[in-house]
């Protein structure tokens, strides 16, 4: 269910920014989540967070995102947040059908 609300909104974003007065200075998507399977046939590519720290800040602060939308989320630990990152020429080839 998250997959496809992510994949329906791209396009709506692709054309936000592609519209967007200061488009020539956007140069990509960039996030943070636990929720990244299937990130890559979006168009996302996932790298990990470095710093021990902050990783374990956003585990602990993105845990609500994931105990609501995960099943049995109690029993399973909690994913390693991840970046993840799509560069504006991929989004426009990927989701940009003006």
């Amino acid at each position: 269910m998250i997959y496809k609300s992510v994949e329906e909104s791209l396009p709506f974003i692709t054309h936000y920014i592609l519209k967007h007065h200061q488009n020539e200075n956007i140069k990509g998507l960039i996030g943070i989540t636990t929720l990244y399977k299937g990130c890559k046939k979006l168009g996302f590519e996932a790298h990990s967070i470095k710093n021990p720290f902050y990783k374990c800040f956003k585990r602990l602060a993105l845990f609500p995102i994931y105990f609501l939308s995960s099943k049995n989320s109690i029993k399973k630990e909690i994913p390693t947040p991840m970046y993840l990152f799509m560069s504006k020429e991929i989004l426009k080839n990927k989701y940009g059908h003006d």
